[in-house]
């Protein structure tokens, strides 16, 4: 990527948000993983190069705290669903 002459470096932190990152027992860590994500990214790049933070979706809508889970506000799926043809 930096060979191919990007300007832009991207940090390894999709999903590390505390929200996500509770679900895996690490809420704790949200600051300390997404520093260093930084800091790693920053060394790759170097001085010359941004580094650009990468935010991943929480599954909560906003200012909701009820995951909807690609549920509509009336509750119905939004997920196509396909059946057999019965016999």
């Amino acid at each position: 990527m930096l060979e191919a002459g990007a300007e832009v470096l991207e940090t390894d932190t999709f999903q590390a948000s505390r929200i996500k990152l509770d679900e895996w027992g690490l809420a704790d860590y949200t600051v300390e993983i997404n520093t260093k994500a930084a800091e790693i990214a920053r060394k790759a790049a170097g001085e010359s190069r941004f580094v650009a933070g990468s935010i991943g979706p929480t599954g909560y809508l906003p200012a909701s705290r009820i995951p909807r889970s690609g549920r509509s506000a009336s509750g119905s799926s939004s997920r196509c669903s396909r059946s057999r043809p019965r016999d």
